[in-house]
């Protein structure tokens, strides 16, 4: 089905990269306390890695309707570059937020 609609895939990338964390950053940077601010960056890199570990964990079950989109290949490759995307955004996020405790 894909070669029919190669867009799908694209659409499925652009849904799974930038619509799925946008709820959670808008939330964090509407109600990020003011002592935060220099940190914000990193925080939102955070959250981003946390939504996109999530989306991976969802794709790990080979949703049915998914599957009938796009193929199953095409969800393990999603599964495994947007798990790397994920980690690097950790790694990034560790090494820029100091804890304080």
């Amino acid at each position: 089905m894909l070669k029919k609609f190669p867009y799908i895939f694209g659409l499925v990338w652009v849904v799974v990269l930038f619509v799925i964390p946008l709820p959670l950053i808008q939330a964090l940077a509407a109600g990020l306390p003011g002592r935060n601010a220099a940190d914000a960056l990193a925080i939102q890199l955070g959250s981003v890695a946390y939504v996109w570990f999530l989306t991976a964990i969802y794709l790990s079950t080979r949703p049915k309707w998914l599957d009938r989109l796009i193929g199953l290949p095409n969800i393990y490759f999603i599964h495994g570059v947007l798990s790397l995307f994920a980690i690097g955004l950790a790694f990034i996020h560790k090494t820029n937020l100091h804890s304080h405790g």
